[in-house]
């Protein structure tokens, strides 16, 4: 669930934090599938994303401040500032997850016994499509054409691990040493590139 339903820039996602502690609440508290418990804490994280809304709303009159402050060097001035936001966050946050977590197991087992089976079947299914549609999101900002190459090849090779069960459990780790051995090898190879190119001693006036 929090794969692809992380904050890009200003824009923010339903709160995977308190959604998660709310999911497992629920799950723990009264019985429900775990993918189904996902589902119905998905009003919880929206609470959140409506709490660090409201922070990023009133701290953003301070920006100005804190351009003042940088151009004062002020570096105990843009502290407090930064601390003050924080603190704002972390009491909201609180705050709620708190009251969520005292009345949330009354809350959740009331809802739980109000929800028909056919319902519950819908949640689980919700639940379990939320991390796909978070990594569409994701993919949706950060991919551009030279990266569908990886993308496939990545996809292709998670396949092919999680099929083997010697290799399904370590699949994570296996996939992801792989992708930092790609991603190193063509950072080396586009410094050598570059490098090359900065540093040859050529005569360049003809374009040769």
């Amino acid at each position: 669930m929090t794969i692809g339903n992380m904050p890009i820039g200003g824009a923010q996602p339903p709160n995977a934090v308190i959604g998660g502690i709310m999911a497992a609440i629920l799950a723990i508290a009264t019985g429900l599938e775990p993918n189904a418990a996902v589902g119905l804490a998905i009003p919880f994280a929206l609470l959140g994303q409506l709490g660090v809304t409201l922070v990023f709303t009133l701290m953003s009159p301070l920006m100005s401040s804190a351009d003042n402050m940088a151009h004062n060097a002020d570096t105990k001035g843009i502290e407090r500032l930064n601390y003050f936001a924080m603190a704002l966050l972390g009491l909201i946050f609180a705050v709620v997850v708190t009251l969520f977590f005292i009345a949330g197991a009354t809350i959740g087992q009331t809802i739980a016994s109000a929800i028909p089976t056919w319902l519950q079947t819908g949640l689980s299914a919700a639940g379990g499509m939320m991390r796909f549609v978070g990594f569409a999101v994701l993919l949706k900002v950060m991919m551009n054409r030279d990266m569908w190459g990886f993308f496939l090849m990545g996809f292709g090779l998670a396949l092919i691990t999680v099929a083997n069960d010697s290799l399904a459990t370590p699949a994570l780790l296996i996939l992801a040493l792989i992708g930092f051995g790609i991603a190193f090898w063509d950072f080396q190879q586009q410094t050598e590139l570059k490098g090359a190119a900065v540093s040859d001693g050529g005569d360049f006036e003809d374009g040769i």
